[in-house]
């Protein structure tokens, strides 16, 4: 598991940007060396999702029935989760060259 790289020159792309990029709806990112635009694999896309929803759905109301918690709470720790989780969705992304 690790950041992904530049397609055209293989720079390690930055985390910081690939989290920005995937919590502004998926924009580009750009090559800090190359300035070559990559865009997010149309799978990726699925896996993040899939990465951040899943442990929040079932962690979430499975924390609450075991402590008894009211529905705050329970949101609150279910949103929790899913930013937790999202910290390490930029290792799980692919990008391609976006073709202009």
């Amino acid at each position: 598991m690790s950041l992904p790289r530049c397609n055209k020159c293989g720079v390690q792309m930055k985390w910081g940007k690939i989290f920005k990029s995937l919590w502004l709806g998926y924009k580009p990112v750009i090559c800090e060396k190359c300035n070559t635009e990559h865009k997010i694999a149309f799978s990726s896309r699925g896996v993040v999702s899939f990465w951040i929803v899943t442990p929040m759905v079932f962690f979430g109301p499975f924390l609450s029935n075991y402590f008894n918690l009211n529905i705050f709470i329970t949101i609150l720790i279910m949103i929790s989760i899913s930013i937790f989780f999202s910290f390490f969705s930029p290792f799980m992304v692919k990008y391609n060259e976006n073709s202009k």
